[in-house]
């Protein structure tokens, strides 16, 4: 069940899901993103503006974790693999740590 009320687009399609807020990148100021609702019979409507620019600044954007990381289907080099699997030893998974209730 998705409960997200929120979608990052870059446009507005052509009809939405009355439940989320759309929010497309404001080209007049950066890091600010206008919010929209689908209304059926009404189309879109403008809710307002935000600024996210200082909330996600600590966070790599898709393209630099693209440009950083090598995704697990990707690696097709035994060696590759073998030096990872070699950096990764002595750390878990976080579903591994046992945490008391």
């Amino acid at each position: 069940m998705d409960l997200n009320p929120f979608i990052f687009v870059e446009k507005l399609p052509t009809t939405g899901d009355p439940n989320k807020i759309y929010l497309v990148p404001d080209p007049e100021e950066e890091g600010s993103y206008i919010q929209y609702n689908y209304s059926v019979g009404k189309g879109w409507i403008e809710l307002g503006k935000s600024n996210l620019g200082g909330i996600f600044s600590g966070y790599l954007t898709a393209s630099e974790a693209d440009n950083r990381y090598i995704k697990k289907g990707e690696i097709s080099n035994v060696a590759t693999l073998t030096a990872i699997k070699e950096i990764l030893k002595g750390y878990v998974k976080k579903s591994e740590v046992y945490t008391p209730d």
